[in-house]
């Protein structure tokens, strides 16, 4: 009757909305794909737009939204971005793992935020744990030291007591001081004297074996100690990149399996087989053999030979 043929629109109107949506979410990921099913679904019906890829970015519908879920993602979304900072400052590599992370803040709420989301975090910072703490002061504390340039003509041969003040002053109160009420009040032989913000300069100083970014609210601390096995997981990742540019320079499809023939020092050799089914797993490798012999293209990793040729396997 006329309310089953009414259903029946209804439902396909909604499969038709799920599938469209569906291609639209998954264009970025799979363009030629989404791009079939845009022609078969969309432009098949009159459609003027020509690509999916020039289709709008679906938006949500309706107001449901999980606050626990945004708030935790946007925590570990920040953290990365410090984390990432403190890495760059330091060249440290992105493929080599460190030992942790230390998460430095007064905010209680933020670890239980954070928390359902510790692999995710591991995974983007490339550490083996995550530490929490709320004394920043164990891993870098303030130095102020005066500007000679600004404070020479002020103070002139008394210089080296403003100097020898500022050096033996806690660093961290006198930081504190100077973003709360703008100054630095320093006591001398000839009395008090207050130093502005141009007179002074702060250096945040980092414990040895630390590279950290933060704000007021969080400090990010990398633990950049590399013990050897951490250092052999480092050179594992950068054989297993030399591998995925390989195929991709070999216009291998994505599910292409290859075999690998490698050859390298010592160092680099024992780290392969340490790791061999971690790299095996990420290029897809069915089988992976030291060379004897054959002629290899070389990929030397932090400066130790190695070198690798790969070939599709047939399924």
């Amino acid at each position: 009757g006329a309310g089953a043929e009414a259903n029946q629109e209804s439902a396909c109107q909604a499969l038709y909305e799920v599938l469209t949506t569906v291609a639209r979410l998954i264009a970025p990921f799979t363009p030629f794909v989404a791009e079939v099913v845009h022609g078969h679904l969309v432009r098949s019906q009159g459609s003027t737009v020509e690509s999916i890829h020039l289709e709008d970015w679906p938006e949500p519908s309706g107001t449901r939204t999980d606050e626990a879920l945004e708030a935790g993602i946007s925590a570990v979304q920040r953290i990365v971005r410090l984390g990432h900072a403190a890495r760059n400052t330091h060249s440290l590599k992105t493929r080599q793992p460190l030992a942790a992370v230390t998460l430095v803040t007064a905010d209680e709420g933020l670890p239980g935020l954070v928390t359902p989301y510790a692999d995710l975090l591991r995974d983007e910072l490339n550490v083996r744990g995550i530490e929490w703490a709320a004394d920043r002061t164990t891993y870098v504390h303030h130095e102020v030291r005066p500007i000679f340039p600004k404070t020479g003509p002020r103070f002139g041969k008394r210089m080296p007591e403003v100097k020898k003040t500022l050096e033996s002053a806690d660093g961290d109160a006198l930081a504190a001081e100077l973003e709360k009420t703008g100054k630095i009040t320093i006591e001398i032989s000839d009395g008090s004297h207050d130093l502005s913000p141009e007179e002074v300069e702060v250096r945040l100083v980092e414990r040895e074996g630390m590279a950290t970014q933060g704000d007021r609210e969080l400090l990010v601390a990398l633990d950049t100690r590399l013990t050897p096995e951490l250092i052999a997981e480092g050179w594992a990742r950068e054989v297993a990149r030399s591998l995925q540019t390989a195929r991709k320079e070999a216009d291998l499809d994505y599910a292409d399996r290859i075999r690998v023939l490698y050859r390298g020092d010592a160092e680099i050799e024992a780290a392969v087989e340490a790791h061999r089914d971690w790299i095996m797993g990420e290029t897809l490798a069915l089988e992976m053999t030291k060379a004897d012999g054959q002629d290899l293209k070389s990929a030397p990793v932090e400066d130790r030979s190695f070198g690798y040729t790969i070939e599709k396997m047939s399924q």
